[in-house]
């Protein structure tokens, strides 16, 4: 106790001297002395804070640190500890380390040491004390072993975050424990911060455990957008892993759960060295959504014949509506004129029930982004010879599109002039068919250019117009060009686009991500080499 006091004396001093004033060294000293008294501590400290904020600023810097020591020697010995660290949060101090550290350890006594053990894990990471980033991964360690009974995951949450500000390596083998995690027994936010971290450090050894999670589900929520976030980060890398997973099949013969989710990374990584194993495939053990993502997967990679595997679910009367319309879309998108012409005959030619006409106005609305100058009125002719008035008006909307091709012809600057329409189903169509191209700068440009602020079926569009391109060759200087028009989306995300009103979805703003990596690696080919002879040092 002698010890204790003769500690807070000599601090009280030396912020005598910080203050250069004798009232204001008594009052030091009178609230220092008041840290010990538990009844009188919490005024003690707003005063502290309160005569830091009334001190000349040129002093403020000194006086704040030796009340933030004076803060840290009473913890050692304080029982009552939240409102210390309270208060080391508030001056934002790293001499204060030790204590953010001693809370940590003392979070099992629950209570006022829990809610200062998460106050001091996000201060470590806000503070960016890398030095302490062990003492958090110990913790979250422990977390993972001995669960809280009542659930309560805000220190792991706050442990995770800050590992993820620290970007320590030394993190990986903890995040990727809290990744496996079974949803059922933990709180699954928890394995989304952890794919999210992940991500960020870029550690090959992650890969495995974020392949797996890509089917992971828990309450209807999925961390897919997550994990294939954090793999498009990592890179062409993960390839191998994410393809073994589009492959692998269960005892059954079955593709396993995270199959469909492997396949469109296959298709985000632009790992076109995966199309031979995947041509390969045998269609018919597959099912029905399995087949629309291999056929995405295929053409996102440049191979054609993952048209024939969309028809295939379109001419399946077994299969789903979803599915079947799904892959409807997907030619859409990806194909050409002629590949829906006689599917669309057949379908809205039938008199079927309600789910006929659904994929009948499905595949006439696909129609509307491929098919060429005389499309509309084949179109007209089918949808009034056998569609009900509803359909046929909403269809309407859609057949805009088809006065693209009407109207250009093909020429390239008559679809750049379309670009700037009001009518967005205008402007999907001319990106589409931009897309379609041949490469050409001027184009890349416009592609890149209209991401933002527009709307999602457009920036998709967009999207696939670039995807395609980046795999046609040409100069690195174009690819670049596409970078700026994609980074605010995906460094921003939903915050950004609320306060534009064009907020991406999640599948959307990890496609744009994906790209911008991929782009970013294709036009930086130094940087890919410095990364991965940084990571071959750290092997060493």
């Amino acid at each position: 106790m002698l010890r204790r006091a003769t500690l807070l004396l000599t601090a009280s001093a030396l912020l005598l001297l910080s203050l250069g004033g004798c009232r204001g060294g008594d009052r030091l000293q009178q609230l220092t002395s008041q840290l010990d008294q538990a009844g009188s501590r919490e005024r003690a400290i707003d005063g502290l804070l309160v005569l830091i904020k009334e001190a000349p600023e040129q002093r403020r810097a000194a006086l704040r640190t030796r009340v933030a020591h004076a803060l840290s020697e009473a913890y050692r010995t304080d029982r009552h500890r939240g409102a210390i660290v309270s208060a080391l949060a508030l001056l934002r101090a790293p001499e204060g380390e030790q204590v953010f550290t001693a809370a940590l350890a003392d979070h099992a006594r629950g209570g006022e040491y829990f809610e200062a053990a998460i106050r001091s894990a996000r201060l470590i990471g806000e503070l960016g004390l890398r030095a302490r980033a062990p003492a958090l991964i110990t913790t979250l360690e422990g977390c993972l072993a001995a669960p809280r009974p009542d659930r309560n995951t805000w220190l792991e949450r706050s442990l995770i975050l800050a590992l993820d500000r620290l970007a320590d390596r030394r993190a990986v083998p903890a995040l990727v424990k809290t990744l496996d995690g079974d949803p059922a027994t933990q709180d699954f936010y928890l394995n989304r911060m952890a794919a999210r971290a992940l991500g960020k450090l870029g550690d090959l050894s992650a890969v495995p455990s974020l392949v797996r999670s890509l089917g992971q589900t828990s309450h209807g929520l999925l961390l897919l957008e997550e994990s294939r976030r954090a793999i498009c980060r990592i890179g062409g890398e993960a390839t191998v892993e994410v393809l073994r997973a589009a492959l692998a099949r269960d005892r059954l013969g079955a593709p396993g759960k995270n199959a469909r989710g492997a396949l469109l990374l296959l298709g985000d990584l632009g790992a076109r060295d995966a199309l031979p194993r995947l041509a390969a495939l045998d269609r018919s053990k597959l099912d029905a959504d399995t087949r629309v993502s291999l056929g995405r997967a295929m053409l996102r990679l440049g191979d054609l014949r993952g048209k024939q595997a969309l028809q295939e679910v379109i001419d399946l009367a077994s299969a789903p509506l979803t599915a079947r319309g799904d892959a409807a879309r997907l030619l859409g998108l990806y194909g050409g004129a002629g590949d829906l012409g006689e599917r669309l005959e057949r379908e809205c030619g039938a008199q079927g029930g309600p789910e006929a006409q659904v994929l009948c106005w499905r595949l006439a609305l696909a129609h509307t982004r491929t098919d060429g100058p005389d499309g509309g009125a084949r179109l007209d002719a089918l949808l009034a010879a056998t569609s009900d008035e509803t359909t046929t008006q909403y269809v309407a909307r859609y057949r805009r599109r088809l006065k693209v091709p009407e109207q250009c012809k093909g020429a390239r600057a008559c679809l750049l002039g379309l670009m700037g329409d009001q009518e967005w189903r205008v402007r999907e169509r001319a990106a589409l068919d931009l897309g379609r191209m041949e490469r050409d700068a001027a184009t890349v440009k416009a592609l890149a250019s209209r991401l933002e602020g527009e709307h999602d079926q457009v920036k998709l569009a967009l999207l696939i117009g670039l995807e395609r391109l980046a795999k046609v060759g040409g100069a690195d200087e174009e690819l670049k060009a596409a970078l700026p028009g994609l980074k605010p989306l995906v460094d921003a995300g939903k915050a950004a686009g609320e306060a534009t009103g064009m907020a991406p979805s999640p599948a959307l703003r990890s496609r744009l991500l994906c790209l911008r990596e991929r782009l970013g690696r294709t036009a930086g080919g130094a940087a890919k080499t410095n990364k991965t002879n940084s990571k071959t040092t750290e092997k060493r």
